[in-house]
């Protein structure tokens, strides 16, 4: 976090780094004249790797002839922080919250949204992938960039959700529904809960229900 310096005349304002993949995670002061970032925008989006799949997940399965699957749980419960390659992306991008950061309250980081993930070719889903856009809207010179995996990689990354079971995109649907919870830690001041549903043609339906840290 750095005070930019300005002339005599001018207001204060607070610049946050935020801590990777997500920028709900750390409390941002505010000063007279600003804080920037100022505006954020979250969004979901659904990964293919069975390559990256096999060796976080199924390797727990059968390691050198021991089955260790005790953890493999723990590694499905915590989000993975980590650069995804855009041609590994396989869903439309849908936009889950959206702050500005100069009025956004305590209270309003606990939130909840629905999505749909609509798919962009037939294959199989293993992770749902968080990310998020930031705004630095300055009267002069104002900045805009996406922390995407189709976009230039940066320290912030993505964060990574596995699925227990990758889910089938071969089918008729052309979407998944879904809805996200996301929780300030009881535990951990810099740590979300966040859970995820995943649905059928329905919110009637469901087809996945997982729990992450992150």
């Amino acid at each position: 976090m750095s005070l930019l310096s300005l002339k005599d005349d001018e207001k204060p304002a607070v610049a946050s780094e935020e801590r990777p993949a997500c920028p709900l995670d750390q409390s941002t002061p505010i000063l007279h004249g600003g804080v920037f970032p100022n505006k954020c925008k979250m969004f979901l989006t659904g990964l293919s790797d069975s390559e990256l799949y096999a060796s976080k997940l199924s390797y727990w399965t059968d390691v050198h002839g021991f089955k260790m699957s005790a953890l493999r749980q723990s590694v499905l419960e915590e989000g993975m922080i980590r650069v995804v390659a855009g041609e590994k992306i396989v869903t439309l991008p849908a936009e889950i919250a959206q702050f500005d950061l100069m009025r956004v309250k305590i209270q309003d980081l606990d939130f909840e949204s629905r999505f749909q993930l609509k798919f962009t070719r037939k294959c199989q889903m293993h992770a749902i992938v968080g990310y998020f856009d930031i705004d630095f809207e300055a009267e002069e010179h104002p900045v805009h960039f996406n922390t995407s995996p189709g976009d230039t990689p940066t320290h912030w990354k993505q964060a990574v959700f596995w699925l227990n079971q990758p889910l089938d995109l071969s089918k008729d649907a052309q979407q998944v529904n879904g809805r996200i919870v996301v929780k300030k830690s009881q535990n951990d001041s810099r740590a979300l809960d966040i859970a995820i549903w995943l649905y059928g043609a329905t919110y009637d339906e469901v087809i996945r229900k997982q729990s992450f840290i992150l």
